[in-house]
């Protein structure tokens, strides 16, 4: 009993070695490593087990996404800010001079006119003794340069008086900076304002209005317009001129207005060869008749102040000599 019993159960014993077998045989099929087990038996080294979870791939991760741009600040606040950086670059003689002019321009709109008068005059001052000599942009009409609208706008509402023609003064000089090309404001304000002395705001701002009156000259003479208020102006240009050693653009002037003959009535003895030598060296460029006219000047000039060789060199180019006029 005993004995088959025995037998019975190594019998069944058997069976599951063999289905633990072949349970064993197909996990090799599966795994290559299982296919090594004997050899590795045989060989005494050590069975090491071999993660399939290691030895899977690390998933790629996304990059993260680019970081988002700052918002842009509202303009009016960057502009506020670029205003205030502008203002701390200025020295504070700059500033207190900002300031003090800006306070002119409030006082000049005053309805009362003591307060109008000093603050005009105060203004005018600042402006003449910074453009007597100008290098560069000066610093009271950098400053003024925002209010020139303003200003611009409360003239046209002023009544005909002192303080009006005060006003224009500023505003001819403000616009020799601000004006639009081709709008001649300096001239225009300078026809409206005071008589006073043209030279007092400098050479480049009567260097500019002479500019302005060639080419207001010419579009008058084309419209048959009067030009006897600029040929005042051409008076007091040339005066200064010939008191500044600028003979050249004295004579370009003349030239412009076509009215060559009134240089003889400012020359004197200390300017006039260089005068006559522009006169005789722009002749060679000049269409006929201007070349001839241009020539007989010089001979007016030189014959004026009793130059006779330089008079008898130019009577040959003009192909006149008259020894009685050279005697007399």
């Amino acid at each position: 009993m005993f004995i088959l019993g025995g037998g019975a159960n190594q019998s069944g014993t058997g069976t599951e070695l063999e289905k633990n077998g072949s349970a064993a045989a197909s996990k090799q099929s599966g795994d290559p490593l299982f296919g090594a087990l004997p050899a590795l038996a045989r060989r005494g080294e050590p069975i090491r087990r071999r993660s399939h979870v290691a030895a899977r791939e690390p998933q790629r991760r996304r990059p993260p996404p680019p970081p988002s741009e700052p918002a842009q600040p509202p303009l009016p606040a960057a502009k506020s800010k670029g205003k205030k950086k502008k203002d701390d670059d200025l020295s504070e003689e700059d500033l207190a001079l900002k300031e003090q002019l800006e306070l002119y321009v409030l006082r000049a709109q005053d309805p009362d006119p003591g307060v109008q008068k000093l603050a005009l005059e105060s203004m005018r001052q600042e402006i003449r003794s910074a453009t007597s000599s100008m290098t560069s942009v000066p610093k009271p009409l950098k400053f003024l340069r925002p209010h020139y609208g303003t200003l611009k706008s409360f003239f046209e509402t002023m009544p005909e008086s002192d303080l009006k023609k005060y006003m224009a003064d500023v505003l001819s000089v403000l616009a020799l900076t601000m004006s639009i090309d081709g709008e001649r404001e300096s001239l225009k304000y300078r026809l409206l304002g005071s008589e006073g002395d043209i030279g007092s705001w400098g050479h480049e701002y009567v260097r500019n209005l002479a500019g302005e009156i060639a080419q207001e000259f010419q579009k008058r003479q084309d419209d048959d317009l009067p030009i006897d208020a600029l040929m005042e102006l051409v008076q007091q240009i040339i005066s200064f001129h010939m008191k500044h050693n600028a003979e050249p653009e004295a004579v370009d002037l003349l030239m412009e207005v076509e009215d060559l003959d009134l240089l003889v009535e400012h020359v004197d003895s200390t300017n006039y060869k260089r005068a006559c030598l522009y006169l005789t060296s722009s002749s060679k460029y000049l269409p006929a008749p201007d070349d001839m006219l241009a020539l007989d000047i010089a001979y007016t000039i030189y014959m004026k102040f009793g130059d006779l060789a330089s008079a008898l060199r130019i009577a040959l180019l003009l192909d006149k000599v008259s020894f009685d006029d050279m005697n007399t």
